[in-house]
């Protein structure tokens, strides 16, 4: 739950169906280590999940969006990288991918450059810092808030570590 809002069981299945449809991914779930890699997938995508519910709060908040254009143009900057549309389109076939899903992700790391941006200047960096100096400011900000106790886990999926913001598995049940 992240400020009262819960992230869904069907959520986290969706993130997870779409994730293993990548036949790399889906060799991790299988021989011996294949449960305990699931689980830990799933911990990072619920990590994930929370950080953008996160990242979508801030923005709301700060007025910051992402448009059409925005990922329009990020899209175009990721079939060039990989060398044309139809590098870009047999990626897809071969990772099982869907444009929606692409445009989703593309949409997701749009607004987490805006809202580091915006957290940047918030922490008094100037608009050219560093890349490594921005990310230690979000991260100091991501880090504040699981430590606000407006994150929480459900236990089954492991404990919320507070001062990294990760997801720990519960290797324990004693005191």
């Amino acid at each position: 739950m992240v400020s009262g809002h819960r992230i869904s069981q069907e959520s986290l299945k969706s993130e997870l169906d779409a994730i293993v449809l990548d036949p790399q991914v889906a060799r991790q779930f299988q021989g011996p280590d294949g449960e305990r890699n699931r689980k830990e997938i799933t911990r990072r995508v619920l990590t994930l999940l929370i950080e953008v519910r996160l990242l979508e709060e801030y923005a709301a908040a700060h007025r910051i969006s992402v448009s059409r254009a925005d990922v329009d143009q990020a899209l175009d900057q990721t079939i060039t990288s990989v060398g044309g549309r139809a590098s870009f389109d047999q990626e897809l076939k071969a990772r099982r991918l869907t444009l929606e899903t692409v445009r989703r992700n593309l949409q997701r790391e749009v607004l987490f450059q805006k809202v580091r941006e915006a957290l940047a200047l918030r922490a008094g960096l100037p608009a050219n810092a560093p890349d490594d100096q921005k990310g230690q400011a979000f991260q100091r900000w991501i880090v504040g808030r699981f430590r606000s106790g407006d994150v929480e886990v459900n236990p089954r999926f492991g404990r919320l570590d507070p001062r990294t913001g990760q997801i720990l598995a519960i290797t324990s049940t004693a005191s």
